[in-house]
């Protein structure tokens, strides 16, 4: 069987099970079919493995406030449709990575007065719960946008340690 996710495709068998999250924060496990339309608005598509992390941003409808949290798909009753957050009006996902080593670079909404206009948010001082936990608060501060950066920009400006040289 071959799954087209965008540009990627993976080939699976007839024992594999596939997840699928949607914009909306939907995620569903299903085995793997002969052939089957999902949907427009999904954003990610991938043979399960309980093994992988997976990072999640969500912006919780009009009040613009963000919570992160690192989850693993593992408990799950297939065909069956979940949330990854409460549904709200206006709730969306903002960023979905897997893996570790993410650091992030969050830009707030601008008002008058404000101090910091942007933060870095280092998603591996999260802990891995599990995946109906609502997650920790990004900023007590509404956030417009997000980027993924490699490197800490404090790191970068800081000019590299002599080596040691031994004799």
């Amino acid at each position: 069987m071959n799954v087209k996710s965008g540009t990627t495709s993976f080939y699976c068998s007839a024992y594999d099970k596939i997840v699928f999250i949607r914009k909306d924060g939907s995620y569903q496990v299903i085995r793997a079919p002969e052939k089957q339309f999902i949907g427009k608005d999904v954003i990610f598509v991938e043979k399960l493995n309980a093994k992988t992390v997976h990072n999640v941003i969500y912006c919780e409808g009009a009040s613009r406030v963000c919570y992160a949290k690192r989850f693993r798909v593992e408990k799950f009753i297939l065909d069956r449709e979940y949330n990854l957050f409460p549904i709200k009006k206006g709730a969306k996902i903002l960023h979905l990575s897997q893996g570790e080593g993410i650091i992030l670079e969050i830009f707030f909404v601008p008002v008058p007065r404000i101090r910091k206009s942007k933060d870095i948010y280092i998603l591996d001082d999260l802990a891995i719960k599990g995946i109906q936990s609502r997650g920790n608060k990004v900023s007590s501060k509404s956030v417009q946008s997000m980027k993924v950066t490699t490197v800490m920009p404090e790191q970068a400006q800081q000019p590299p340690l002599p080596e040691d040289i031994e004799n």
